[in-house]
């Protein structure tokens, strides 16, 4: 059974259309916990240029507390990002693409895993509204930890990972946490 990601968007706002003209960043995120929305504590985005692609949709809204996509409802460290990243004067506006789903193993997230096809997903959004990402944010392993993964077999997957993320966005770092 796949585990569902935040994907209501009742009580969210649209984001304005002007977000091609901006210089705009694209963060996808990909893994588990803190960027799964189980961050802890409460923020409110300063701007409603801090956006959420909703991977359930296809639609951008402003961004919340927690995102729409992945699995928590808690808070996630996304926004706080994007905040800082438009105060600093880096972009103008800051999309937010997250598809983790907390308590996973890297091992669900490549080849045939039951949530490679989020990360699938997101692509083919971000291609149709003309999106590319500046980054690529994976964070995970904990799991994988506690259930006594090799280090040799993490780091399999983790290649095999990179690799597909490559095929969809080969310009995007990847940046691992």
């Amino acid at each position: 059974p796949t585990k569902p990601g935040l994907s209501d968007p009742t009580g969210r706002t649209l984001a304005p259309p002007e977000i091609y003209t901006e210089r705009v960043g694209v963060i996808v995120m990909i893994g588990q916990s803190l960027i799964a929305n189980r961050h802890e504590g409460t923020y409110t985005p300063a701007s409603n240029k801090n956006q959420n692609l909703n991977p359930y949709d296809g639609k951008i809204y402003v961004s919340q507390n927690s995102i729409l996509g992945p699995s928590g409802t808690i808070s996630h460290v996304g926004p706080r990002v994007a905040d800082k990243l438009i105060a600093a004067g880096h972009l103008d506006r800051v999309v937010l693409v997250s598809v983790a789903i907390g308590g996973t193993s890297i091992a669900e997230w490549v080849s045939s895993g039951q949530f490679t096809h989020r990360t699938l997903v997101a692509a083919l959004r971000l291609a149709d509204l003309r999106l590319k990402p500046n980054a690529i944010l994976i964070h995970r392993g904990e799991t994988d930890a506690l259930n006594g993964m090799s280090q040799s077999a993490y780091f399999s997957y983790q290649a095999a990972e990179i690799f597909m993320l490559k095929n969809f966005w080969p310009h995007a770092p990847i940046l691992i946490s």
